[in-house]
């Protein structure tokens, strides 16, 4: 049954959505349209099982290689399979397949199992290569007499024959009707026959009911729909196909004995072999009105209820193309009135209008307050199994209300704070309204010769003020609660809370980094504030992907000039320091030393073939002046960059810009630890230069001695914390002992340790996580969890009637390969959105993103397009009955967005994504397809983009929500996610059947992170890399390698001491890794006295007391030296094939 969208709560995107996905349901699934409303008969010019893939029961097989020619029996129309598809844009696919010959079918070689349990024997078979059965299990906990389970089998048989003398299949529709009365059910009878009413034709389907008791004294019932027709050697493709049941459907409706509904189907027993935690009773809680029905088995189960929640249902039914639509949530409060509560950034960006602003923080601070008070009373009626999650949850609830209003009286009443916040509104509003995606396009003219600028002329700051913001310009609430939360903490070093990692939850695109921009803003103001001569860098930023933090800079590097513009104009006591942000990251995204960025600046003015920008920057982060190479006829002119004494200059194209002069911005290592830049934001991975490099030590506020001549950085920020976990999270969580001591202040009488902010998309066990990987014992979730799932207060489920969620199809084709699947499903799925009516809602669903879990398995895809997609879209149009100039055209560009493509490739890649599908024209220049690996996880937030196929089941669930979430960020325009299963593994098939319940407890799923950043291999792989590192920022800058300085080796063992206590919960835990790691340190400074190396790292052939992890080096430096990570990711070695070449006249000789 195809259920299309009630028109009442559906816009013209969702409408379109439905379309697309019911042209996928028909190609996969069938039946195709015809003139009839009920779709009664159908005719195929090409044989049933050449023309669906999925909902199809087989014969059974007792041959043991059954190989069936296609060819001879396939109809005479199949000619048109070897013409070539006629392409109107293909340019450079010179691969495509010029002779595809025949469309050969082969029935494969499948194996029935011995089962252990025989009654279960029609279940298995739904488990094998080529289905002949498929089931639905699902639980009765009372067994009344007066119900009866009404089941109904539904589908289609082909037949052939010919018309015209031209072979047709003709579709004839199936429905076998049965019942069981569930008193029948007390006996002690295990399996039911149960008699099918209705024509089957030359089909013999059979259904048998399996039941099992249950500790509750229930029964678990398992519907069995079977394909007895035994398919024989000897037998040709012809009867494969007429002996197959296609559209296959289980409906299952309980009644009385009046036919009434009777909801009689409970929810799905499952066994705790485990005593639950609190974390496992919460989410319990949350999810309880989502409870799983029923489970598949070769097929997906649903059930009715598909958005209120109930306790028992009475209508359950196999789905072969199951679907689920998630809820969008909305971070906007509603009054009791209707009316939504809106902060205005204008009124708190003023002196003047401050005390508005602060009314509707107040306001807002009082709805959640009432709002708590009402989940009190609620949690007084629930069960009493959740009554200690409900306090739990509620007690959290009221911490944070608690800190909320902390925060909020500390920039009511404190002058300090007060100005530190007005400054922060006022440089996120300038950020908000001055930003944009699209740079201002700078070209030669013609006439003149003169650089001139397209589009917008310059704007200044008061005319950004004065205009209309367009929506902009308003914090979400979620986002100033969280900053008042975190506000005290992170401005005052000595509070409580200091040392409590703040973590703030929210769903993919619901604006985490502008809530703690805006913490950022208010703690570099409240600094500077505080004392305008402590410069040096305030905030470190921290991601763990290279595009994710390119993306970041960007933003930050708005806010940055915004701040810097303040500082300079506003007539505030702010330093005389400017205030900067810097890009740390990898020598092969930006330079190193500044040589090397004026040899990369020149190649880049003579514009050599091979020359990168690796300066990061692309257009003014403060008036979108296009920055970089421009090139024009055979010349290239670059902009922005500039040679400046021993380095090079950043600086606005725009000579009216404010920063024509120069950036705020360094992207070179060597002039990032020279100017120490307010923020300075970069991978985790780059820290493990700490070893290596003595001037890290400047980012610290130390000077070349070793010494503190300014504060270390304040506050952390860590996007994406949920990817830091497994052997990345180890490395990670060591490295971390370091860098927590770096930002330590112990000039007071009481040290400060920084404030820690984090961010993450999911939040299982997130409290050993940040245990583990900050040794801090308190963290605090925000918005701390309710009493249901979609309601925190401050972000809240949307119900359908209004706003459409994402909606997640599963494809699982039993007995087809994953390639065969994925051609069937990219095809339809670009041309599908070709046929939709609505010409204007069609560019959400034009550009097709494809997330593959390998290289590999992406680069098998690649080949598919070159071939067999443009061959399956021909045979689309041949179905339709189109012209060739009627059908899509699809680019020969087939893009990639995988780690294998340079920093600039990967920012070009992202800029087509953007091209706009306009009606009415070519649109070559619109991306049919990009193909993508997990580096689109996090950093891709391109609002255009709404269809995506995931190629088998992601590694993790938190995985499958971060990818899943790129496509329908934009609320008018809902996602469709298409997962497509691998039939050969298990676990994706198991996803499959299960479906429903996993989407719809999606969150619930996310499986729990490891982090172990003392186990032995961490220790082996960093503990001596981390012991350098602290020797070299805290001596000398020129302090030699030997002699072993002993005071410095103990002084690290305390602090190692200390962090592995604070890790571990358990002491004998904390002794056993303490005992480990000393062990481990004294065997290393054992080797470095005797060996006496006196250089750090070893050059060349040169022995030194590390060298680089990436690099092979002779055995002399092996022997004397310490592998030594420069990343903290496993990084292997690099080797180059080279022919060998074997000359059989040498042996002669």
């Amino acid at each position: 049954m195809i259920e299309v969208a009630n028109d009442l709560y559906s816009n013209d995107y969702s409408r379109t959505r439905d379309q697309l996905e019911n042209h996928i349901r028909q190609d996969l699934f069938g039946p195709l349209p015809d003139d009839t409303p009920h779709r009664i008969t159908e005719e195929l010019s090409e044989a049933p099982l050449q023309t669906y893939k999925v909902g199809i029961l087989f014969p059974q097989s007792q041959v043991g290689g059954l190989e069936l020619d296609a060819e001879s029996e396939s109809n005479a129309n199949d000619d048109d399979l070897s013409s070539i598809v006629s392409r109107k844009c293909s340019k450079s696919i010179d691969a495509r397949i010029k002779d595809l010959g025949s469309a050969n079918s082969t029935v494969e070689e499948f194996d029935i199992e011995e089962l252990v349990d025989a009654n279960m024997e029609d279940v298995s078979l739904s488990g094998l290569h080529r289905p002949s059965s498929i089931s639905i299990s699902f639980y009765i906990d009372e067994l009344s007499d007066d119900s009866i389970l009404k089941f109904v089998i539904s589908g289609g048989r082909y037949q052939n024959e010919k018309v015209e003398n031209i072979q047709v299949w003709r579709r004839t529709p199936i429905e076998l009707k049965a019942q069981l009365n569930v008193s029948d059910l007390k006996n002690k009878k295990n399996v039911f026959d149960l008699p099918l009413n209705g024509e089957l034709g030359n089909l013999n389907i059979k259904l048998k009911v399996y039941a099992r008791n249950t500790l509750a004294g229930g029964k678990l019932l398992t519907a069995t729909v079977v394909n007895d027709v035994v398919f024989h050697d000897g037998n040709t493709y012809v009867e494969y196909n007429r002996s197959s049941l296609f559209q296959t459907k289980l409906e299952l409706n309980a009644t009385d004995r009046d036919s009434l509904p009777s909801s009689i189907i409970a929810p799905y027993p499952s066994v705790d072999i485990f005593e639950k935690d609190i974390e496992e009773k919460s989410l319990d809680l949350l999810y309880r009105q989502h409870q799983t029905f029923g489970i598949g088995h070769g097929c997906a189960a649903d059930w009715s209820g598909k958005n209120e929640a109930v306790s028992k249902i009475n209508k359950l039914w196999s789905t072969a193309l199951p679907t689920f639509e998630t809820w969008a949530t909305t971070a906007a409060i509603k009054r009791d009135d209707g009316s939504e509560l809106s902060i205005n950034m204008a009124d708190l960006a003023n002196a003047a209008t401050f005390g508005a602003g602060i009314e509707d923080i107040s306001e807002m601070i009082g709805l959640y307050k009432a709002w708590i008070d009402d989940r009190k009373v609620e949690a007084r009626s629930l069960d009493v199994k959740y009554a200690e999650a409900a306090e739990y949850n509620l007690n959290h609830c009221n911490e944070c209300l608690k800190r909320i209003i902390e925060g909020f009286d500390f920039i009511c009443n404190d002058e300090l704070a007060r100005e530190a916040f007005i400054l922060a509104n006022k440089a996120i509003l300038l950020q908000q309204i001055r930003g944009s995606d699209e740079p201002r396009k700078l070209e030669i003219s013609e006439d003149t010769q003169r650089r001139e600028f397209v589009g917008e002329l310059y704007e200044s700051a008061e005319d950004s003020l004065r205009r209309n913001y367009k929506g902009k310009g308003r914090w979400r609430p979620f986002q100033i609660a969280f900053i008042l939360m975190s506000i005290m903490s992170a401005a005052k070093k000595s509070h409580p809370e200091r040392e409590c990692v703040d973590l703030i939850w929210f769903p993919t695109g619901g604006g985490k980094t502008e809530a703690y921009l805006g913490l950022l803003a208010f703690y570099v103001f409240y600094r500077r504030l505080s004392d305008p001569l402590d410069s040096g860098v305030s905030v470190f930023m921290r991601y763990t992907l290279r595009l994710l933090t390119a993306d970041q800079f960007d933003r930050a590097s708005s806010l940055i000039c915004a701040m810097e513009f303040i500082r300079k104009n506003e007539g505030v006591e702010l330093g005389e320091e400017e205030i900067s942000i810097g890009v740390w990251l990898g020598e092969s995204v930006t330079p190193n030393h500044n040589p090397a960025a004026k040899t990369l600046l020149k190649k880049l003015v003579k514009g050599e073939k091979n020359a990168k920008n690796p300066f990061a920057i692309t257009k003014c982060p403060w008036c979108n002046a296009q920055i970089g190479q421009i090139k024009h006829k055979n010349e290239s002119y670059v902009v922005g960059y500039s040679e400046f004494g021993n380095g090079i200059k950043i600086h606005c194209s725009d000579e009216l810009c404010d920063f024509s002069s120069g950036l705020p911005v360094y992207v070179v290592d060597e002039e990032i630890y020279k100017r120490r830049p307010t923020l300075v934001i970069g991978t985790v991975d780059k820290f493990a230069n700490v070893a290596w490099n003595a001037n890290v030590r400047h980012l610290f506020g130390l000077n070349e001695n070793g010494d503190r001549d300014c504060s270390p950085p304040g506050l952390i920020i860590q996007d994406e914390l949920h990817l830091i976990s497994g052997p990345l999270g180890s490395m990670v969580g060591i490295y971390e002992t370091l860098f927590e001591e770096l930002c330590t202040d112990y000039r007071a009488s009481t040290p400060s340790k920084p404030k820690i902010v984090c961010s993450t998309a999911t939040i299982r066990r997130f409290k050993e996580q940040i245990r583990a990987l900050y040794g801090r014992k308190n963290c605090s979730l925000f918005p701390p969890q309710g009493l249901e799932a979609g309601d925190s207060f401050y972000g809240r489920w949307l119900d359908h009637s209004e706003q459409r969620g994402r909606k997640y199809m599963g494809i699982y084709g039993a007995g087809e390969s994953i390639q065969t699947m994925q051609v069937r499903t990219m095809s339809i799925a670009l041309q599908g959105i070709h046929f939709t009516s609505n010409d204007d809602t069609k560019d959400p669903y034009w550009t097709l993103l494809a997330f593959f879990n390998s290289l590999r398995e992406l680069g098998t895809t690649i080949t598919l397009f070159q071939s067999d997609i443009p061959t399956r879209i021909n045979q689309l149009r041949r179905k339709q009955q189109l012209r060739f100039e009627d059908m899509r055209p699809l680019s020969s560009e087939v893009l990639e967005l995988t780690s294998r493509l340079q920093s600039e490739k990967i920012s070009e890649v992202r800029q087509k994504l953007k091209n706009v599908y306009k009606p009415g024209e070519k649109n070559w220049d619109v991306l049919d397809v990009c193909l993508a690996s997990n580096i689109i996880e996090v950093g891709i937030d391109i609002s255009r983009l709404s269809l995506m196929t995931i190629v088998g089941q992601p590694k993790t669930t938190a995985q499958y929500i971060q990818v899943s979430g790129r496509v329908g960020r934009t609320p008018e325009k809902p996602g469709l996610v298409l997962t497509i299963y691998s039939g050969a593994k298990p676990r994706d098939r198991s996803h499959f059947e299960r479906f429903r319940p996993y989407h719809e407890r999606l969150y619930q799923q996310v499986e729990p992170t490891s982090v172990t950043p003392f186990s032995v291999p961490t220790i082996e792989r960093a503990l001596h890399a981390i012991l350098i590192g602290y020797i070299r920022q805290y001596s000398s800058q020129n302090l030699s390698s030997y002699p072993v300085p002993r005071s410095m080796v103990g002084e690290f063992k305390q602090i190692l001491k200390s962090r592995i206590y604070s890790i571990y919960e358990d002491m004998s835990d904390a002794e056993l890794n303490y005992s480990a790691s000393c062990k481990y340190l004294d065997e290393f400074v054992g080797d470095w006295e005797r060996n006496k190396t006196k250089a750090w790292e070893a050059k060349n052939e040169e022995v030194g007391l590390m060298y680089r992890a990436s690099e092979m080096v002779p055995y002399i430096v092996r022997r004397v030296g310490r592998k030594t990570p420069t990343s903290m990711r496993n990084v292997d070695l690099e080797c180059r094939g080279a022919m060998a070449y074997f000359n059989p006249m040498n042996e002669i000789e």
